[in-house]
């Protein structure tokens, strides 16, 4: 297979009938001799460099997160101002996959966004250079996480950080002025989704396409076009998913930095000092209230969380798929680019503004 076969299929054709599946099984019968083993090895290939892209992945999470909160996360707060030394206790699986899930959420800005430029270079050049496998369960258009989770992706997004924030609201003095300032985060991001999402990628798809037969173009909409027998649609079609995946990753990377004072008031609770702020002020005549409250939102908080570490992992298993399998280089890149310059605009930018004006 030549390196733009690949992004040839993509093209919606009706006429001729040939789904990718039928397609490779007509290649493969040209070649009966080499088939299976060119499958073989195309499989081998994948495994390696998925297993070494998911190594890679691992490390950046273990030694990007900072000591701080390894130590705000795992350091048990009943230990705090005892005199004599004691052995360390095992640290409890539950506690590990919190921690991790922290470390996950909370990588580096920077590495994240090089990670996911990387990852569209280099999937994008996998998936030229080889003839992967569809595994329609998991990469069809069709499959359950495609239609379930990415075509509703910034609903679920919104949902998950929309209920760890409010009930985070909760736990602090000052949730007057929070929610306002979350109320324009909700807002904000809800709004440049809309914009580039249903709005500017559609436009730019339909100015930009064309419907071709047998070499000659005529002027007709997509959905015209693909009705007809033999036609093909061409269009610079921007990656909405790469854009979508890479935008919610950002957003929940900041939404959910409300855990790290969760567990610094966790600690408080337990004897240690109390959390750094302005709101140190009122905790020691509000405790008694403020812990009522911190013991029975801790359930929703905590499985809130929870949430956005899993949803942010299946984000990137559906960036990978993304990456592989759909789009041309330069619709990825660009959907990747500007996913990455709204957040930058938005949290580096804008909502530091709003939040002084609050």
């Amino acid at each position: 297979m030549s390196l733009w076969e690949s992004r040839d299929m993509k093209r919606l054709k009706v006429g001729d009938g040939l789904s990718r599946h039928n397609y490779l099984a007509n290649q493969d019968a040209v070649q009966p001799s080499s088939g299976i083993l060119g499958r073989g090895i195309r499989w081998v290939t994948v495994a390696v460099l998925l297993r070494k892209l998911l190594d890679g992945c691992l490390k950046l999470c273990l030694v990007s997160m900072p000591r701080r909160v390894m130590q705000s996360a795992l350091v048990c707060a009943s230990e705090a101002g005892q005199t004599s030394v004691k052995q360390p206790k095992p640290i409890p699986l539950s506690e590990r996959i919190f921690a991790w899930g922290i470390s996950y959420l909370h990588i580096s800005p920077t590495l994240r966004i090089c990670y996911y430029i990387a990852l569209v270079l280099f999937m994008s050049f996998m998936g030229d250079s080889l003839a992967v496998p569809h595994l329609q369960l998991l990469t069809g258009k069709k499959s359950t996480l495609n239609q379930v989770f990415v075509k509703l992706g910034w609903l679920w997004t919104f949902s998950i950080f929309g209920i760890f924030n409010l009930v985070s609201l909760l736990i602090h003095k000052d949730w007057i002025k929070r929610m306002k300032y979350f109320a324009v985060r909700l807002a904000g991001t809800t709004f440049f989704f809309y914009i580039w999402c249903t709005v500017t990628f559609p436009t730019i798809e339909r100015y930009t396409g064309y419907c071709v037969h047998n070499g000659i173009s005529f002027d007709f909409s997509k959905r015209e076009c693909v009705k007809r027998p033999e036609h093909e649609y061409i269009s610079f079609d921007i990656s909405g998913h790469s854009f979508l995946l890479i935008y919610c990753m950002m957003i929940l990377m900041e939404e959910s930095k409300d855990i790290l004072y969760y567990l610094q008031l966790s600690r408080y609770f337990q004897g240690a000092p109390a959390p750094e702020g302005s709101e140190n002020a009122v905790l020691g005549n509000e405790t008694k209230s403020l812990e009522k409250v911190f013991r029975l939102v801790s359930p929703v908080i905590l499985i809130a969380f929870l949430a956005m570490v899993a949803i942010s992992l299946l984000w990137d298993f559906m960036l990978i798929i993304t990456t592989i399998y759909y789009h041309s280089l330069m619709e990825k890149l660009l959907g990747t680019l500007l996913s990455v310059g709204m957040w930058y605009i938005l949290y580096k930018r804008v909502f530091n503004v709003i939040h002084e004006m609050l």
